[in-house]
């Protein structure tokens, strides 16, 4: 499809007119913006960098330096995005909207590195411009030879004294020696010759009172300025001293006779400007004294070593054997280098970690030595009855004829087995009651046997020891070697009889924790013994560079690009590098342009920036998004329509979306990544009859984010690329504020192009025009040059 662009070719275009066209505008007070606006929205990009050459070869200087000095805020971006090359202008916005720092651009390279010869004029400081090549307008009163001032401007206090007329010196200063008598009239002071004695005709025209002089007789050129009426003195008569400033047209003051308090900053050379009222941000590096730069501002590589507090050097600078060794992560020690204790037991090979270091809990269970399980991991079932302590021993395994009576339930006691002094009084027969269950109250004294008689009647000093029940006896007469060990607290037992397997890991003290049975997750770094990482066994030649610490590489090694955005001085970054990657100007731009504008653009960036495009991408971006990105950038889609793959590109659309679970990404990147254009547009018909919607619609609603941006900028381009871009232009001036970066990329890269099938577009989307639409949401001579580029009203 052939598109339309609102700005061609200049009829009658001369590249040398246009440029003094161009100085004329920017020469004097002012800038006249109109000229400069109307000419360069009226030009095509080949058109202008014609004029750009034909101005520095006609007056010295690069055109752009000029506009950017004279212009300001969105209008001076504006004009300087015109002047851009469309393929650098394209590779540029990739740059910008990638956080890569490549070659750094000539606007950030530091003043005393630019070769004399490509100093502008208007930015050699005066103290290096020849005398010869300065306007006398421009030099200093002081510097002025007295020899060249006129009389009328020496002080009287200056003037020598043997060039003072005589009627200017005081009486009190003529000498008095000689007598009156003696004094030739020649040489007397007309002050002291008595006006009585001097003829008319001698009297000088100076010494005759004003009151006697007809006013008839007094010549003009006489009459004291102080008694001619204002009203009848001349314009031209009127000395400038006289003319009070208030009434002295701008235009006809000498510039060295303005104070310096009324010419306006802008008027002002920058060589009569004194050093204290310029600002810092306009002196240039190389002017500055060391002394007076920030320390914050003097660029890494300018800072002597020896002046970097250690708090302060990027672990990169740091030499190697300066590095202690518990601050080398473990991540890049060769693991050459890690003695065997400090190798995460998950990372050794099975075969070559020694039995002893193997973890009790990795040891197939058929492997460990009898004589090596803890007692706590021996199945109940292995353990012999006579090892099993006695509180270990499920009541259920406990043969009954070791349970103590005090212990079996009553349930499951038989009866045979009750003690007859529990059963029941009410339950027993009379007949069966043992004479030793009769209530003693019942039973006299004299026939009870002592071996009847309740135990809490007998006085403990007649029981023998062996007929105290164990219950009764006291503690503190037990001999430790009858104590059960189930029944002595935990509390009591010496630590030296505790077996080892019985006692808790937070219990054993740490110094007492065999080395080879600490995990190396629970060794702190401050004990690892520096003699484990010694330095000479890790020559430097030997060190792969993917294990070379960032913080060990000199900076002189590192690509730009690689730099840390921490590392690099603010005065060396752009504005437009510091916010992270814009994937609005990445879609917009490798979406929308042709296979031939893209492979222009990669090779623009290499050498601009000195970085394959596609490497850059690859940095910033990842996943699917990344993939179809860089299947773009190869610009490699076939030419012709295969007709047999119509369908089927259709199923396979729906089947990797909407027909099924979950989405197949490759499949559709595949296809809208690789195929003609027109292909493409039949597939998207064929997906419609098979779907019952459009492909957009599927893409919303099966993908999310960057990718879903993308394949919806490419689907929109197959279809119109004038409609995807009315589509932009609408969204950067209805969001909440004006997006003024997209409108103005979207006018100055499209104006050539497409511009007026874009209006008509917009035009049929919106019901708006695109031309009223800039004017209610941009103002000045930024809106005067879009309204130009837009080409007029629909």
């Amino acid at each position: 499809m052939a598109y339309r662009g609102s700005v061609k070719p200049y009829v009658n275009f001369n590249a040398k007119h246009d440029a003094e066209i161009l100085h004329k505008a920017m020469k004097g007070i002012g800038t006249d913006e109109d000229a400069v606006l109307m000419l360069l929205t009226s030009r095509t990009n080949d058109q202008r960098q014609q004029i750009k050459a034909a101005y520095k070869k006609a007056h010295g200087k690069e055109l752009v330096s000029a506009l950017k000095s004279e212009l300001g805020g969105l209008f001076e971006d504006l004009i300087v995005a015109l002047m851009t090359p469309r393929t650098l202008y394209d590779a540029t916005l990739l740059h910008k909207a990638l956080k890569v720092k490549a070659l750094v651009p000539d606007s950030l390279v530091p003043d005393s590195l630019v070769p004399d010869s490509l100093v502008p004029d208007s930015l050699v400081p005066d103290s290096l411009v020849p005398d010869s090549l300065v306007p006398d307008s421009l030099v200093p009163d002081s510097l002025v030879p007295d020899s060249l001032v006129p009389d009328s401007l020496v002080p009287d206090s200056l003037v020598p004294d043997s060039l003072v007329p005589d009627s200017l010196v005081p009486d009190s200063l003529v000498p008095g020696s000689l007598p009156d008598s003696l004094i030739p009239d020649s040489l007397v002071p007309d002050s002291l010759v008595p006006d009585s004695l001097v003829p008319d005709s001698l009297v000088p025209d100076s010494l005759v009172p004003d009151s006697l002089v007809p006013d008839s007789l007094v010549p003009d050129s006489l009459v004291p300025d102080s008694l001619v009426p204002d009203s009848l003195v001349p314009d031209s008569l009127v000395p400038d001293s006289l003319v009070p400033d208030s009434l002295v047209p701008d235009s006809l003051v000498p510039d060295s006779l303005v104070p310096d308090s009324l010419v306006p900053d802008s008027l002002v050379p920058d060589s009569l400007v004194p050093d204290s009222l310029v600002p810092d941000s306009l002196v240039p590096d190389s002017l500055v004294p060391d002394s007076l730069v920030p320390d914050s501002l003097v660029p890494d590589s300018l800072v002597p070593d020896s002046l970097v507090p250690d708090s302060l050097v990027p672990d990169s600078l740091v030499p190697d054997s300066l590095v202690p060794d518990s601050l080398v992560p473990d991540s890049l020690v060769p693991d050459s280098l890690v003695p065997d204790s400090l190798v995460p037991d998950s990372l050794v090979p099975d075969s070559l970690v020694p039995d002893s270091l193997v973890p009790d809990s990795l040891v197939p269970d058929s492997l460990v030595p009898d004589s090596l399980v803890p007692d706590s991991l021996v199945p109940d079932s292995l353990v012999p009855d006579s090892l099993v302590p006695d509180s270990l021993v499920p009541d259920s395994l406990v043969p009954d004829s070791l349970i103590p009576d005090s212990l079996v339930p009553d349930s499951l006691v038989p009866d045979s087995l009750v003690p007859d002094s529990l059963v029941p009084d009410s339950l027993v027969p009379d007949s069966l009651v043992p004479d030793s269950l009769v209530p003693d109250s019942l039973v006299p004294d004299s026939l009870v046997p002592d071996s009847l008689v309740p135990d809490s009647l007998v006085p403990d000093s007649l029981v023998p020891d062996s007929l105290v029940p164990d219950s009764l006896v006291p503690d503190s007469l037990v001999p430790d070697s009858l104590v059960p060990d189930s029944l002595v607290p935990d509390s009591l037992v010496p630590d030296s009889l505790v077996p080892d397997s019985l006692v808790p890991d937070s219990l054993v003290p740490d110094s007492l924790v065999p080395d080879s049975l600490v995990p190396d997750s629970l060794v702190p770094d401050s004990l690892v013994p520096d003699s484990l990482v010694p330095d000479s066994l890790v020559p430097d030649s030997l060190v792969p560079d993917s294990l070379v610490p960032d913080s060990l590489v000199p900076d002189s090694l590192v690509p730009d690009s690689l730099v840390p955005d921490s590392l690099v001085p603010d005065s060396l970054v752009p504005d437009s590098l510091g916010a992270g990657t814009n994937d609005e100007v990445l879609i917009e731009v490798i979406a929308s342009r042709t296979p031939e504008e893209i492979k222009n653009i990669i090779k623009v960036y290499k050498k601009e920036f000195g970085n394959k495009l596609e490497k850059d991408v690859c940095g910033d971006t990842s996943g699917h998004y990344q993939k179809l990105l860089i299947i773009l950038l190869q610009a490699n889609r076939e030419e012709d329509v295969d007709e047999g793959k119509i369908e089927k590109d259709a199923k396979d659309l729906y089947a990797a979306g909407e027909g099924k679970f979950g989405t197949e990404e490759d499949k559709i990147i595949n296809i809208l990544g690789n195929r003609s254009l027109e292909h493409l547009l039949k597939v998207f018909a064929a997906y419609k009859k098979i779907a019952g919607c459009d492909i957009e619609e599927s893409v919303e609603g099966e993908t999310t984010g960057n990718l879903e941006n993308l394949l919806l900028a490419v689907v929109k381009c197959t279809k119109s690329v004038p409609v995807y871009f009315a589509e932009v232009l609408y969204q950067s001036m209805r969001r909440a504020g004006t997006d003024d970066d997209t409108l103005m990329r979207v006018m100055v890269s499209r104006s050539e192009v497409d511009m007026l099938d874009i209006r008509e577009a917009f035009k049929k989307k919106y019901g708006a025009s695109l031309y009223s639409t800039i004017q209610e949401d941009t103002e000045g001579d930024y809106q005067k040059a879009l309204l130009y580029l837009c080409g007029g009203q629909d």
